[in-house]
Parts: C-alpha cells; sequence; structure tokens
C-alpha cells in the first residue's frame, strides 16, 4: 500500500447503530450495508492505513434522533483517542436550529454541521432563515459541510457566496459520479471551479466511488475527479477523508488512499502530507 511516509486524520467516517439511531435511507442498502457498525469495526478496517486520528460524520437519522446522535458523537470523541472531533446533522431551515446548535457549539469536539440535500429541496437554501442559520455557523467557528447532486450544485455556490465568513467542506469531491457523461462532467468540473473561486470553501476527498454502487471502481476511474478538486483548490485547501463504511460498498479505505497517491504521482510529499494530515489539523483545530 502507499502511504505517505506520514500520519493521517481521516475526516470522514460513520458508525451507526440503526436500532438506537432511525435511518430510513439504509433500507435502499440492507442488502450491501449492515444495521450496526462499532467503533471496533472501524479501528480493525484502519489498521493498515496510518489513520491516527478520525473525525465522525452524522449518518442523516431522523430529525427528532439528531440530538441523541450528537449527544452519542461527543461521547465517542471524549472515550477514546481515536476519534478526534465530529460533524453533526442539523436542519438549516429550522427556526429551532440557532438553540440546538449554540448548545453544541460550546462543546470544543463539535467542529461541523450538516444539513441533508439529497432528502430536501435545494431551494430551501434561498430562504431568509436557512441564510441566517447558516451564517450563524461562522459567527460560532462551526463550518458547514455540503454535499449535494450535480445538478443542484449552484444552490450550494450561492449559499457560500452569501455566508463569507462560514468556513463551507464540500464533501466526497462534490459528489462527482465515476466515469460521468460528458454533460455532467463539464457542470461538475465548473461547480468545483466555482467553489474553489470562494475563499471560504475547502474540499474534502473522500471516497466517493458510492454515486455509482453497481460496480467496483478502478482508480483509473477517480483519477479525473481527484486531480480536478485537488488543482482547483490547491494544497492548502484539500483534506482527506475515507467515508467508511459506505466505501465498502464499491472499495476499502487502502483502495481509496491509492487512489490518491496514484492520482497525484507529480505532487512532492510535503503538499500530499497537507491533504493526509495538515490542512485537517488545521481547519479541524486538533490536538
Amino acid at each position: 500500500m502507499h502511504t505517505n511516509n506520514g500520519e493521517i486524520i481521516d475526516s470522514h467516517f460513520h458508525i451507526w447503530d440503526s436500532t438506537k439511531l432511525p435511518m430510513p435511507w439504509l433500507e435502499l442498502f440492507k442488502d450491501t450495508l449492515r444495521p450496526i457498525y462499532t467503533l471496533n469495526d472501524y479501528i480493525s478496517a484502519i489498521h493498515n492505513s496510518n489513520i491516527v486520528q478520525s473525525v465522525y460524520m452524522e449518518v442523516d437519522t431522523a430529525h427528532d434522533h439528531q440530538k441523541m446522535e450528537a449527544d452519542l458523537a461527543i461521547a465517542l470523541c471524549n472515550n477514546n483517542t481515536q476519534v478526534a472531533a465530529a460533524g453533526i446533522g442539523c436542519d438549516l431551515a429550522s427556526s429551532d436550529f440557532p438553540e440546538y446548535i449554540q448548545h453544541y457549539a460550546k462543546n470544543s469536539n463539535i467542529k461541523s454541521v450538516r444539513h441533508n440535500f439529497f432528502a430536501s429541496d435545494p431551494k430551501i437554501t434561498t430562504e431568509e432563515n436557512f441564510i441566517k442559520n447558516t451564517q450563524l455557523l461562522g459567527q460560532l467557528n462551526i463550518m458547514c459541510d455540503l454535499i449535494m447532486p450535480v445538478d443542484d450544485m449552484h444552490y450550494g455556490i450561492t449559499l457560500a457566496s452569501l455566508c463569507p465568513n462560514t468556513t463551507f467542506i464540500i464533501d466526497h469531491c462534490g459528489a462527482c459520479p465515476p466515469k460521468a457523461d460528458s454533460q455532467t462532467w463539464d457542470k461538475w468540473s465548473l461547480g468545483i471551479q466555482n467553489y474553489a473561486a470562494l475563499n471560504n470553501v475547502i474540499c474534502k476527498i473522500s471516497e466517493c466511488g458510492f454515486m455509482q454502487a453497481d460496480y467496483q471502481w478502478a482508480i483509473e476511474d477517480m483519477s479525473p475527479i481527484i486531480q480536478h478538486c485537488f488543482h482547483a483548490f490547491g494544497k492548502d485547501r484539500v483534506i482527506y477523508g475515507s467515508n467508511w463504511p459506505v466505501c465498502e460498498l464499491t472499495g476499502t479505505v487502502e483502495k481509496w488512499i491509492s487512489a490518491i497517491h496514484k492520482s497525484l504521482e507529480g505532487v512532492s510529499k510535503q503538499d500530499l502530507h497537507k491533504l493526509f494530515y495538515l490542512n485537517a489539523k488545521h481547519y479541524y483545530s486538533l490536538p
């Protein structure tokens, strides 16, 4: 396996117990993803990967269970040395959001939030309350993870431009499907360039093979996506993420790390160290 001769921070992994946290979307993957993944399962999956710190990412549980998930995420950070921070689920359209986030902003482990745009109308981002809540994140020094289908990227770009003091993290390389048709590729690549033109946006080069989950992707399928994200955002605004266990639908943790190394063969060790470690250390203010 390729390594960068240094430590890696995984900015995007999940564990869950769907018997405690309802996850309606999991029904779509009932034959491929298990109802329960533990921290020990994750640690086993990364044991050959030199991943020394990890950031828990919310699992899109039902809205009325988001507080429970956030509390579980904080406990996860407090009870082991592997998990150093968390991104929690939220409803940025809710009038109750300020109270919700101000409570969790007091906890140093909570670094970001994510609103689910695969299950909600992206036009909601144009509403005044949604914009104000997203601007509040910047005041509280909490980042906003963002993932939207390619056709909806312009909503995210507009939102980020309206919230210049909030740091946005584009998850999963902006959700470009591997082997995208030319029309999709053109929309996505322009969207990435427009995101990158905003100084308050960074890109999480986290595994995106699941966007086309009917085959095991090859590294050459992912290289154009990885390369475009890296060169658009530059060495200081990219971070690595595994997307475990969802990555196992089409690959593995090690396969994605190898894909990044293969795709960025001409990049210096110092700049790879930024992607795999230093940038996440900085943006998540990790110890």
